[in-house]
C-alpha cells in the first residue's frame, strides 16, 4: 500500500493554493492585445464622421432658418402695448376710486396717458 507523504501533499497544496492565488487577485490583468486598425480604415472612419457632421450641421441650418421665419410665440408689440395701457389705466381707475374722484376718466387718462397719468397720480397722493 502506498502511503501518502505529508510533505509531498504540503508541497502540493502550497502549489495549487499559490497558482489559485495568481489567477484571482492578480496585481496586473492580463488582457489581449487590441488589434490596431489599418490607416485606411482609419481614413474611411474619419470621412464618416465628416459626412454625419455635415449632415447635422445642414439640419442645424434649416431648424434655425425655420425658426426665424416662424417663431414659436410671436410677441405683437400692439397686443402687448395695449395690455400696459389697460393696466396703466386700471391702476389710475383705483386710485380715483379710492379718493372719490372720477374713475372712469381717470381710467383713460391713464391708458392713454400712461406714465404721465401715474405721474400726476404720484403728486396728487403726496399732497
Amino acid at each position: 500500500m502506498t502511503g501518502l507523504d505529508p510533505n509531498n501533499v504540503l508541497s502540493f497544496l502550497a502549489r495549487k493554493q499559490a497558482m489559485w492565488t495568481a489567477e484571482v487577485v492578480s496585481p496586473t490583468p492580463h488582457f489581449a492585445p487590441m488589434p490596431q486598425p489599418s490607416p485606411e480604415a482609419l481614413r474611411q472612419e474619419v470621412n464618416q464622421l465628416k459626412q454625419q457632421v455635415k449632415v447635422l450641421d445642414e439640419r442645424i441650418d434649416v431648424l434655425s432658418s425655420r425658426s426665424k421665419l416662424n417663431p414659436a410665440l410671436p410677441v405683437n408689440s400692439d397686443v402687448s402695448t395695449g395690455g400696459v395701457a389697460t393696466l396703466f389705466g386700471a391702476f389710475c381707475a383705483l386710485w380715483a376710486q379710492n379718493t372719490k374722484r372720477n374713475a372712469l376718466l381717470w381710467f383713460f387718462c391713464g391708458a392713454i396717458f400712461n406714465v404721465i397719468a401715474v405721474l400726476v397720480l404720484l403728486y396728487k397722493n403726496s399732497t
